[in-house]
């Protein structure tokens, strides 16, 4: 499957979120946006996330890395404004 730009959005539409207080956590939205952010900042330069400053998350994982299209869309200015609007739905 070519996985484009409408298949994450619906992804993030779909996205399991715990019930707090009745209303979806934030947390898994924030998360993307922040990732956003770094690839759109080029602190994050490609698709390998090195977990650097919390030592119990380093003893169990050493990089992690997103799906690559999603990847490719975040580091896109045009696509990354339209992800960023549909995650800011969802916080």
């Amino acid at each position: 499957m070519d996985k484009d730009i409408d298949y994450y959005l619906g992804a993030f539409e779909k996205m399991k979120r715990a019930l707090m207080r009745g209303v979806k956590a934030p947390h898994k939205p924030l998360l993307l946006l922040a990732i956003l952010n770094l690839c759109q900042r080029d602190t994050i330069k490609d698709n390998h996330i090195v977990l650097s400053s919390v030592k119990s998350l380093r003893d169990g994982f050493a990089y992690a890395e997103i799906d690559q299209k999603i990847y490719d869309l975040m580091v896109d200015r045009e696509s990354a404004v339209i992800l960023e609007c549909k995650l800011r739905e969802l916080v």
